[in-house]
């Protein structure tokens, strides 16, 4: 009996905390199993949009890519629209040549299988030898099974004027009204700027406002640029072509009690019942007259001389002068203590969306000489959010005037901050290697980091 309790006591425990760590190993192996197997269920694009064919019609160095075919099934449950496809390009030894991206605009419903025709990818800067083709992103769209709302049904045009200029300048929208007719807040919207002589179209320009309208609102914007007007047109006719739905934005209102120092008065008494150095002895009785003359005689000498010395007063034989010299030792002020009082903060917290909090205001094209650097000569962001921002990725696309073709795509970051609740404007912002001369211009903000 003995030696069995010996022989627990001496591997019992040992026993129970390995047999306890192994329990726990696998509570938590069988949780992050659950959750690896929850997250691989989530359905995004990348993973229901399957590329089944796709087939070249054209392409090579200076040339523009057009896909003549692509074929796309959709295995997920969800609708999918304003679908990115990026293609990569190879050398025949599988050395990377760059990529190019175009977007259907086009909506594919679950359970669907489609083909595409005639994409463009824009010009070329490489041969065209070998090339994968990925979905690179997606819009999911959930107003109905495959359903997309028009976008020009979703906000109305109300009315718009030129700022001034003639046809064959560059065309500035001195204010333009738009009516968001849904129950949504809404948000980058896309218009389509058309230039028509009589009933022939003669050209075609896209225009981005990444910015905000509440449901069943309306919003006037100034001062935006839609590009060059064509010479040769007699009108234009404005329509929304694209519109996302904004992110809802939650606020949290936090109340909490901060402990604020409050300094005393300092100073020390030269003998009980004094008054401490800094403060002027008891003149007695003062009429209102002598006290008026007083004060603007020591305002002007403090302006002068800084603050004055305290008044001479008669004093009896052997009396101590208060705030002066006492026994010989210089009466400085000294620390008496601090109190802290408690101060009821208000502060606002919301959640980041840096695409939807940051806003293209304007922006000023610099260099467009092709087959050189290209660089934005201004920029204007606006922050409208409580968060402070930093490392701003933007998208840069250009497009064909005459069809809107999109012909080539930057991004690039802007590494500095940007304040709450500001503007800021960027000058000479890079936009790296110019392939072609760009026509129409579109300016987006995709993400940003947060300042902590």
């Amino acid at each position: 009996m003995r030696k069995s309790f010996y022989i627990f006591c001496s591997y019992g425990r040992p026993l129970a905390v390995v047999l306890s760590a192994v329990l726990v190993f696998s509570l938590l192996h069988t949780d992050a199993l659950a959750r690896a197997k929850k997250k691989l269920k989530e359905e995004t694009p990348k993973r229901a949009l399957k590329i089944r064919d796709y087939k070249w019609g054209g392409g090579g160095s200076g040339r523009p890519g057009i896909l003549k075919e692509i074929t796309i099934e959709n295995t997920g449950k969800l609708a999918y629209g304003t679908i990115q496809i990026e293609a990569e390009f190879y050398t025949m030894d599988d050395r990377p040549q760059g990529s190019l991206r175009t977007t259907i605009r086009e909506v594919l419903e679950p359970g669907v299988t489609k083909t595409f025709y005639n994409l463009s990818f824009g010009i070329m800067h490489s041969p065209l030898e070998k090339s994968t083709l990925r979905v690179a992103s997606a819009k999911t769209f959930t107003t109905g099974p495959g359903s997309m709302p028009n976008p020009g049904e979703l906000v109305k045009v109300v009315e718009w004027k030129w700022a001034g200029g003639l046809y064959g300048t560059v065309g500035i929208l001195e204010a333009i009204t738009l009516n968001n007719t849904s129950e949504k807040t809404l948000k980058n919207i896309e218009l389509a700027v058309e230039y028509w002589a009589g009933n022939i179209k003669k050209g075609y320009t896209r225009v981005f406002i990444q910015d905000i309208i509440s449901p069943k609102g309306t919003k006037t914007f100034h001062g935006v640029n839609v590009g060059f007007r064509h010479p040769e047109a007699t009108k234009a006719v404005i329509s929304v072509i694209g519109v996302d739905e904004a992110k809802v934005k939650k606020k949290e209102i936090v109340r909490k009690l901060v402990r604020r120092k409050k300094t005393k008065q300092k100073g020390v008494a030269v003998g009980e019942g004094e008054r401490p150095a800094w403060e002027e002895p008891d003149l007695g009785e003062e009429s209102p007259t002598a006290r008026r003359k007083r004060l603007i005689i020591q305002k002007r000498t403090r302006e002068q001389t800084g603050p004055a010395a305290p008044p001479s007063v008669a004093r009896a034989p052997g009396e101590i002068a208060k705030g002066t010299m006492a026994q010989g030792r210089s009466l400085e002020p000294e620390d008496e203590g601090e109190e802290y009082i408690e101060v009821e903060e208000i502060e606002v917290i919301e959640n980041p969306i840096p695409d939807q909090d940051i806003i293209v205001r304007s922006f000023v094209m610099g260099n467009t000489i092709p087959y050189t650097i290209g660089y934005l000569d201004r920029l204007t962001l606006e922050n409208i959010s409580t968060i402070t921002y930093k490392r701003i990725a933007i998208t840069i696309d250009f497009y064909s005037r005459s069809d809107n073709r999109p012909l080539a795509s930057s991004r690039i970051v802007i590494p500095e901050v940007i304040p709450p609740n500001s503007k800021k404007t960027f000058k000479k912002v890079m936009v790296g290697f110019l392939s072609i001369k760009p026509e129409v211009v579109v300016i987006r903000v995709e993400g940003a980091s947060v300042v902590r």
